[in-house]
């Protein structure tokens, strides 16, 4: 299973239940943790999954957590954000949350011309090119503008009409 590109994060979680339970264990910075957590999943365990006797150590190094080692995954346990199941560590609600998500991306990637998105040895494909220059060369909008005003002040100083104005002036 291959990273996301982006993940589902509920604008109120900051403001649930279980968000404010875990600040008040670990400090008011903690939704920092779910929401790294989250990340983490979306980029590396698309399933929400921690599996193995590490998974307690990788939980916490993928939010890199900084105090006593255990803590942070009692804490998510505890509250409910984090569940053990047979092998390890599942992220409560990612498979709710995210996994119509992963699976249209799953989807996408398994299409026939998802290789030129995903494989490095593809090549791009570039627009085709227009024939007209850019509007900004190398002197610019502004200089072209300056250029024209010049010209124009130039035109109508050489013109006889304004010598015999200034004449008679």
């Amino acid at each position: 299973m291959s990273c996301l590109p982006w993940f589902k994060f509920r604008s109120t979680a900051p403001e649930e239940y279980e968000v404010h339970a875990l600040c008040g264990v670990l400090g008011s910075e903690a939704d920092a943790y779910l929401y790294r957590l989250w990340a983490y999943c979306a980029r590396e365990r698309a399933d929400g999954r921690f599996p193995g006797d590490g998974a307690e150590a990788a939980v916490e190094r993928a939010v890199r957590w900084r105090g006593k080692r255990g803590r942070l995954v009692k804490s998510l346990l505890s509250i409910g954000l984090l569940v053990r199941e047979d092998d390890g560590l599942v992220v409560q609600r990612w498979e709710d949350e995210q996994g119509a998500h992963v699976a249209k991306v799953e989807r996408d990637r398994a299409k026939p011309d998802s290789k030129a998105r995903t494989s490095p040895e593809a090549p791009s494909v570039l627009p085709p090119s227009s024939p007209e220059p850019p509007a900004r060369e190398s002197r610019g909008e502004s200089g072209e503008k300056r250029a024209e005003r010049r010209e124009e002040r130039n035109a109508e100083a050489s013109s006889p009409r304004v010598r015999e104005d200034a004449a008679q002036g």
